[in-house]
């Protein structure tokens, strides 16, 4: 329900009054505005609403570090889905220098920062900066000498990360790690994700008959009722790769070929542009 979390939002606004007394409570109530926002893929209100809560800092009887911290976290957030890159590692490494003077450096909060700035660094094609800080965010939550405590999605985007600096055993372990226990868990996401790293990891490692069945249970998985198309393309993507591995060249291009036309029925840019420089590069290969 997109409309009564807004309208609960207006309301909580109207009712506080614009003094310096209530700029706590306004400050919070514009960041939980910006989840909102994020959560409608509404990334412009969603910057606006974290940039009206910076604003009203100033207003604070007593200033807050913690506050501030939240408040940069959650600008670097909106930058992000706003595909404002530089702007959202900017705000990073600001909260970073905030969790540091706090001494906060190796909570779980910096754990999550750490994942979401390497998430960053990692679409800006900064990999190895990438690797780093994900490694960070899986070192803090197993802090305890064990990866129980490590969220599925941290396996996750650790193993996306290794595939591109082809360390293909490695990120076939933690992709296992992530899909064991996002089916444990119900997450649906991580799930079909991971199912695609491990198939490219090991595709890679020359495992295709292990390769080709983990791409059938994606495929089935992206055949069900309101999966997002761009499982469906990932998918065929994988596919072609795995064909390509096996000598099949001219099947490995029409899958290619689908996994675009899939991509382009969507309305990201962002996610359609790897689909086509995927699909020149394999042509690149294949043709010679």
């Amino acid at each position: 329900d997109r409309r009564r979390p807004e309208a609960l939002l207006d309301e909580a606004l109207a009712d506080l009054p614009d003094e310096p007394q209530f700029a706590f409570d306004r400050i919070d109530c514009l960041l939980d505005g910006s989840l909102v926002a994020r959560d409608a893929t509404d990334a412009t209100r969603a910057i606006e609403r974290a940039r009206a809560a910076e604003a009203l800092l100033p207003k604070l009887a007593y200033p807050s570090t913690v506050l501030e911290l939240r408040v940069d976290m959650d600008l670097a957030a909106a930058y992000d889905e706003a595909n404002q890159f530089p702007a959202a590692v900017a705000m990073f490494e600001r909260a970073h220098s905030q969790l540091v003077a706090l001494g906060r450096e190796n909570t779980e909060a910096a754990g999550g920062l750490y994942n979401n700035w390497g998430l960053t660094l990692h679409l800006m094609g900064q990999t190895l900066k990438a690797e780093e800080l994900l490694r960070k965010s899986v070192r803090i939550s197993s802090a305890d000498g064990t990866d129980k405590n490590v969220s599925p999605m941290r396996f996750a985007n650790l193993s996306r990360t290794l595939l591109d600096l082809e360390q293909n055993a490695e990120a076939a372990r933690d992709a296992d790690l992530a899909y064991a226990r996002a089916r444990a868990l119900g997450d649906e996401l991580v799930v079909n994700q991971s199912l695609l790293m491990r198939a490219r990891a090991y595709r890679n490692l020359g495992d295709f008959a292990r390769a080709r069945r983990i791409v059938d249970e994606a495929e089935s998985r992206s055949r069900r009722a309101g999966a997002a198309p761009i499982l469906s393309a990932a998918v065929a993507y994988e596919r072609a790769m795995l064909k390509r591995a096996r000598g099949e060249a001219g099947a490995a291009l029409a899958d290619a070929d689908e996994a675009v036309a899939i991509a382009e029925r969507g309305t990201d840019v962002v996610a359609l542009a790897p689909f086509l420089l995927r699909r020149a590069e394999l042509e690149l290969a294949v043709m010679g």
